[in-house]
């Protein structure tokens, strides 16, 4: 019986064979790909990072209920990692300092381990861009900023909603109508438990 090759054994097989100019882009990008897992700082670590020298006068003026004015983050677990969907409540909670969940969002967050995948939408980016917009020039740059270290992460996948996701949230903000839930968080919602269903070990907690 011929036993089945490792992810290793077949990586290097197939450099074996390969021309040298591929195999140079190859390790650029396998370089690059264990540097982004070995450096990359947790992303509410990067948040307070970024907060940290934005004018006392812009934070004072931060509402302290923006986060409550949408849903809590909903999560599950597989069988080896932690599932989380992160909401606009828990960016806005996350960001401002003021927020009366900051502390909250935060003692969630020490709770999380290497072993955990931040799922968000589209959606909700351009909540979370919308709602710091609001407080000037400098929040304009941190929520950019933010943004991009959420794309460098390993840990946080953000789903780009398809006309599909959309008209699903709809049919579900028609069928909760006696809820004060966004189209934007039921969107989401529904862009989230598709991906789950094709996950086969998934539970809910």
């Amino acid at each position: 019986m011929t036993k089945s090759m490792t992810a290793k054994e077949q990586l290097i097989k197939e450099i074996e064979r390969t021309p040298e100019p591929i195999i140079q882009e190859v390790l650029d990008f396998l370089l690059q790909i264990r540097e982004r897992h070995q450096t990359h700082k947790p992303i509410w670590q990067v948040a307070q990072e970024l907060m940290a020298d934005v004018d006392p006068e812009v934070i004072a003026h931060f509402p302290t209920d923006g986060a409550v004015q949408h849903d809590h983050y909903i999560y599950g677990h597989t069988q080896n990692m932690r599932i989380l969907f992160a909401d606009t409540f828990y960016w806005i909670a996350l960001i401002n300092p003021r927020d009366t969940w900051h502390d909250e969002v935060m003692k969630f967050n020490y709770t999380l381990t290497n072993n955990y995948k931040l799922f968000l939408t589209d959606g909700v980016v351009d909540e979370v861009f919308a709602f710091f917009s609001k407080q000037g020039e400098q929040m304009r740059k941190k929520t950019y900023a933010l943004y991009q270290a959420m794309l460098n992460d390993p840990n946080i996948e953000i789903i780009t909603q398809t006309p599909e996701h959309r008209q699903a949230g709809i049919e579900l903000y028609g069928k909760r109508l006696d809820k004060r839930y966004s189209l934007t968080d039921l969107s989401s919602i529904s862009s989230v438990l598709l991906l789950f269903l094709v996950m086969k070990e998934f539970k809910w907690r």
